[in-house]
């Protein structure tokens, strides 16, 4: 069974927090992920800026950022790697939970998402804001396991699985 652990800072939860997590632990299972542990964070725009600044050196805010975890338990950035950066500081709470969590539970990593920036990205791409959702949750999920987008190749096979597992998913688990 995998952990999925949810935090709203500074904006509300964008659903209700069973049904985020339901949907999650499908894209997990699907990624034939179990015995895992997943932290996401909704957050601020102005939020999102900071750490998108401190880990991978831009000043603006963005989308979703994922921090994927090493066998060792060091936070590395999916999106710091992308653009051959160094790799993120471990990040002292996730290694305060990794220390509380059963020896067969892997922390698979972080998910950031700032949600006015994804409201905005919906109006803009004229798809709902749960649609959007959905499609940043996976997204952040598909770098967490590996899948990046480092060519325009890459790029298209990473959104070619992130659509087919929303397709699969999205009307089955309704937030």
């Amino acid at each position: 069974m995998n952990t999925i652990e949810i935090t709203a800072e500074d904006v509300p939860l964008p659903a209700p927090e069973d049904r985020i997590v339901a949907f999650v632990n499908a894209v997990l299972l699907r990624l034939n992920r179990t015995q895992h542990e997943l932290s996401i964070l909704f957050c601020t725009d102005d939020r999102i800026r900071k750490v998108n600044l401190a880990f991978r050196g831009k000043d603006e805010a963005t989308d979703v950022l994922s921090f994927a975890q090493d066998e060792d338990g060091d936070a590395q950035d999916t999106h710091a790697q992308e653009d051959d950066a160094a790799s993120a500081a471990n990040v002292a709470a996730v290694s305060k939970r990794e220390d509380m969590q059963p020896e067969s539970l892997h922390l698979l990593g972080d998910i950031v998402l700032a949600l006015p920036y994804l409201r905005r990205q919906a109006e803009e791409y004229k798809v709902s804001f749960e649609s959007e959702l959905k499609r940043m949750l996976v997204h952040g999920m598909l770098h967490l396991v590996g899948v990046h987008h480092n060519t325009e190749e890459q790029h298209r096979t990473m959104l070619d699985r992130q659509e087919a597992l929303l397709q699969e998913l999205e009307q089955e688990y309704r937030f």
